[in-house]
């Protein structure tokens, strides 16, 4: 389990920043790939969801906990400024209903409008095709 919770630190949270802040297409490109490998193999190392919906079955354990912010960001921001699709990754989308739905969890996570705003310095044109920055700090649900 510290081993994946090592492979998020590694192979998911700076492929997300890679993702986020380059400038580039062919950066973009490259990035979005390594996100994605890394996000694959944590899928790959997930107990199969018959044995629960967490990384190791029913057992929550450290490696949730340390995939769980950075899925959101990735469900969240880089949806709306990079158009990722989280469908990509059925398993991760049957393990984070599970994650959203623990008590701990809702008490302590981030509004996803919220990162969303937050990361807003991110967007641009190309690639915001959902939220696009209005004045001041509000955001809006359109086209660009």
């Amino acid at each position: 389990v510290k081993l994946w919770a090592k492979h998020v630190d590694l192979e998911v949270a700076p492929h997300f920043d890679r993702l986020l802040s380059a400038h580039d297409a062919e950066a973009r490109v490259q990035a979005r790939s390594d996100l994605m490998q890394g996000l694959a193999l944590f899928e790959a190392a997930m107990a199969p969801e018959s044995e629960g919906p967490f990384f190791l079955g029913d057992d929550f354990s450290m490696a949730d906990i340390a995939l769980a912010p950075w899925w959101l960001r990735v469900i969240s921001v880089l949806r709306a400024y990079r158009k990722f699709d989280p469908g990509a990754h059925p398993r991760l989308q049957v393990w984070y209903e599970a994650v959203e739905a623990r008590p701990s969890f809702q008490r302590t996570t981030v509004d996803p409008e919220r990162l969303i705003e937050e990361f807003s310095g991110f967007a641009d044109l190309e690639e915001s095709a959902q939220f696009r920055r209005v004045s001041g700090s509000s955001l809006v649900r359109g086209r660009s």
